[in-house]
């Protein structure tokens, strides 16, 4: 090959090598700076959902006495949707060192329904938009999760 072809192909697998490092290092750095926090240990030392540190704050452990059972915590969110996301779904630790590659365009999304007669402009009698995702806890005495959509 000539001089030129060899430098090519030379600068091209150190630039491949260079770049899957640098990735390589910053899961490193990520890895190792949630380690290094002392409330994160449970992350690395769960072996089953019984090892979670959970904690619910006081109000909602309180019954509302006879039959009325505990208080329900109800948050409602909006959807999340990234239009652009360079393929990465966390981006705070990855602007650190990549930025350019951390770029991204957001937008929260409430919802609502319209009635079929109703035109795009028209807010006459409309729903009004709001979060479409509603998530609610309360304690009970027995270990169950139930999700409904």
């Amino acid at each position: 090959l000539p001089f030129s072809a060899r430098s090519l192909a030379y600068t091209s697998a150190l630039a491949s090598a260079y770049h899957h490092w640098a990735f390589q290092l910053l899961a490193a750095l990520v890895r190792s700076s949630v380690q290094a926090l002392p409330a994160n240990q449970w992350l690395f030392s769960t072996a089953s959902a019984n090892d979670t540190p959970l904690r619910l704050h006081p109000e909602l452990l309180v019954s509302a006495g006879a039959g009325g059972g505990a208080p329900t915590l109800c948050e409602r969110t909006p959807v999340r949707m990234d239009f652009t996301h360079s393929g990465w779904s966390d981006i705070f630790f990855l602007a650190m060192d990549y930025p350019e590659g951390a770029r991204v365009v957001n937008a929260s999304i409430d919802i609502c329904v319209r009635a079929p007669h109703q035109s795009e402009g028209d807010s006459s009698g409309g729903a009004t938009p709001a979060p479409p995702i509603e998530t609610r806890v309360r304690t009970i005495d027995v270990p169950l999760i139930r999700l409904i959509s």
